[in-house]
């Protein structure tokens, strides 16, 4: 026999679309919320975003929220109802419904007087109702506000175009400095000076801070506030093959992976001694610029000592003789080594990078004793401005020389300018001589080798940004527990009286619960009681409790066989004076319900 929708499904038809619209709601915001979340995941493996994701994140946020708001506000009517629906059901059964049972899940009944049933663990099981109650409506409000705690812009990326390449730096290979020095040799024999690149003479002063190569970080574990912590990674300027054209919207590169170098530079030891041999001095007889750079390695910490020191009256007749003023001007600094992996986004329009992320714990590097006489050897080839034939007020030598004598290394407004350019000159031979650049004879300038470790080969990918609402995980799972239960138990007070056998004889649930409690409703003490007992316009809420425990609550509907002349009227004895209305066609307008309670005043059956 076909399914028939009976009163009770006529009556929460528009309880059942409201509770359907909110779970909608909650569905469409988990779908996008795990999206968002999911983004990150998706970006970071290089797939295209979803096309909800690419709405500005101001607009999305203010859509969230008012979507979230809506379904506040609907499943606080939706579940207001289900009391209802659940409290009118109770009071069909032969026993009725506590009256103070009835108390907690009346909608009549407020927050505190919902609380002050809760806290009274006597009063079991209006008690727990009252519990019940309001953790369900305290999870309707807090589903709204954890879902936007800890939120976040962050930004992800959407792919058009990927491709393999070479990238990255890697750590410091003394074996190429003499290769590459004796090409440049090679390239005019008869040339009695030595030969020093313009680009590489142009990068060296300030390699640190240029953002095409290098971005700076936050230093860790740094005994002072005077440590420096940059990441060598290359950027795209050293990824190979070169960008492909085209692709004009995307107007960034990413590169997933790529290995880098960590420098992190800090104070040098104090009391630290630099002994002749860890020296050399670069100047020209007859001159007075020169400097004298000293350089030393500490294989149990695993740091570089370094030091450049002011020749202001210039350099003697012996090639490591330095004459200044006792202390002369100087820069000291200790740096150690890390190797790392990093994810870098880099312009394409200028080659800046213009973000770091997925980075791996560092691995310090130690550097042998071959090495550091390797590196030692790439710095002389830089500085030394004489052996290149380079005129001493041209040489990087005189920018520290000039400010020397100017006294800039003293003031603090000037020293951290200084400081950068001698980072930068310490830096140079790390980034030179590294197996992907020009510092290894063997790499191509438009084409991938083979012969590179392999963590130089990862992919690029062309992107395109969009910032969107990063929502916590935590924050989300909470938000899904708070509103799913809140719905769960909407739905399944629903279902359970559209399919409990009896329901639909339930009374019509108005718009007006007080008119509902008053004539819909019928109360029954357990024993005798004397209203007098009770002030009602004094009565507070513990007497209330006190007094009511014992009564119960019937729906008008329920009979109560012989026993149904022991109904006391009790709720309107306290109110209104006794009330004997029987209302056997509930399913009626209140119009026809106020006009036969006239006719009843008229005829004297009411007081």
């Amino acid at each position: 026999m076909a399914w028939k929708a009976g009163p009770i499904f006529h009556q929460t038809a528009s309880h059942f679309c409201g509770t359907l619209l909110s779970t909608a709601l909650f569905i469409f915001l988990s779908w996008y919320v795990q999206l968002a979340i999911s983004a990150r995941a998706e970006s970071k493996n290089g797939r295209s975003l979803a096309e909800p994701l690419k709405i500005d994140d101001s607009t999305t946020l203010s859509i969230l929220r008012a979507l979230q708001g809506l379904m506040s506000a609907m499943s606080s009517v939706a579940l207001d109802k289900s009391f209802q629906l659940w409290h009118f059901y109770l009071t069909l059964q032969p026993n009725g419904l506590g009256y103070i049972s009835s108390l907690a899940l009346s909608p009549a009944t407020g927050a505190w007087g919902t609380a002050d049933i809760a806290v009274r663990g006597r009063l079991y099981p209006a008690g727990l109702l009252g519990l019940s109650r309001m953790m369900l409506v305290a999870m309707v409000w807090l589903a709204g506000l954890v879902l936007f705690f800890q939120i976040a812009f962050v930004t992800v990326y959407d792919k058009t175009f990927s491709y393999p390449v070479t990238a990255g730096v890697g750590p410091f290979n003394g074996s190429y400095v003499r290769p590459l020095l004796d090409f440049m040799r090679s390239l005019q024999p008869d040339y009695p000076y030595d030969t020093l690149p313009y680009s590489y003479y142009a990068a060296a002063y300030n390699l640190v801070g240029n953002q095409m190569f290098s971005t700076s970080s936050p230093a860790k574990d740094c005994p002072t506030n005077d440590c420096y912590c940059y990441l060598l990674s290359g950027g795209i300027i050293y990824a190979t093959p070169w960008i492909p054209q085209g692709y004009e919207q995307y107007p960034l590169v990413k590169l997933d992976n790529v290995p880098s170098v960590q420098v992190d530079f800090a104070p040098m030891p104090i009391g630290h001694v630099f002994s002749d041999s860890d020296c050399d001095v670069f100047g020209q007889n007859g001159i007075q610029v020169g400097v004298r750079v000293c350089v030393n390695y500490s294989a149990s910490s695993g740091a570089l000592n370094a030091g450049l020191f002011v020749c202001n009256n210039g350099t003697g007749m012996s090639s490591n003789e330095c004459i200044a003023t006792n202390p002369p001007s100087n820069i000291t600094t200790s740096f150690r080594l890390a190797t790392r992996q990093a994810t870098i986004v880099s312009s394409r329009s200028n080659f800046s990078i213009v973000s770091v992320d997925d980075l791996t714990n560092p691995i310090p590097t130690f550097m042998a004793e071959d090495e550091v006489a390797a590196y030692r050897h790439a710095q002389r080839w830089l500085l030394n401005f004489t052996a290149a034939d380079i005129p001493a007020p041209s040489s990087i030598a005189q920018g520290f020389w000039g400010a020397g004598l100017g006294g800039q290394l003293e003031n603090p407004s000037s020293y951290g300018t200084l400081l950068q350019s001698f980072q930068s000159l310490l830096v140079f031979p790390l980034w030179l001589f590294n197996a992907n650049n020009f510092g290894n004879p063997d790499l191509q300038v438009n084409t991938m080798i083979s012969t590179l470790p392999p963590q130089f080969y990862t992919r690029a990918s062309i992107v395109t940004p969009y910032k969107i609402v990063g929502f916590n995980p935590t924050m989300f799972a909470l938000f899904l527990a708070f509103q799913g239960l809140t719905l769960a138990f909407i739905w399944a007070v629903l279902l359970w009286v559209w399919f409990r056998p009896g329901t639909n004889g339930m009374p019509f649930i108005s718009s007006f619960p007080a008119f509902d409690a008053m004539f819909k409703m019928k109360v029954a003490s357990a024993g005798d009681w004397d209203p007098k007992e009770l002030d009602v316009s004094k009565a507070g809420d513990g007497e209330i409790l006190r007094t009511t425990k014992d009564f119960r609550i019937y729906s008008i509907l329920t009979s109560m066989g012989e026993d149904d002349s022991a109904i006391s009227s009790t709720y309107t004895k306290s109110s209104a004076g006794p009330i004997d209305v029987k209302v056997r066609q509930l399913h009626v307008s209140a119009d026809e319900v106020g006009s036969r309670l006239e006719e009843k005043t008229e005829r004297g059956e009411l007081k």
